[in-house]
């Protein structure tokens, strides 16, 4: 599995926004531990998550993985056999504007 920079900075930006903003810093970590332990499945199977609804980021082969209140985008490099993490967002963020930001 391979993350990409907006992937890292969406993780940084959770994180910041958890242990800032909610002022609870314990619970940053514990979101992220548990969110990259939830990415590491990904090593197993990653296409038996759905793909994205929306054209044309379906067609692009973006998977849609929901981690409790976030939600993963990454697709699957058949012939490399790597997962490439794209972005990482909170769920009730508006998904269409992200992935189109996934995109640029």
């Amino acid at each position: 599995m391979r993350m990409t920079e907006k992937a890292y900075d969406s993780l940084r930006d959770i994180a910041r926004h958890i242990a800032y903003n909610l002022m609870s810093p314990q619970a940053a970590v514990k979101t992220i531990n548990y969110i990259r332990n939830e990415l590491s499945k990904l090593d197993s199977m990653p296409s038996r998550i759905p793909l994205v609804n929306e054209e044309p980021w379906r067609s692009e082969g973006i998977h849609k993985m929901i981690i409790k209140k976030y939600i993963a985008y990454f697709t699957i490099n058949e012939n490399q056999n790597i997962v490439n993490v794209l972005y990482v967002a909170y769920g009730r963020k508006d998904q269409k504007n992200i992935l189109r930001d996934i995109s640029d």
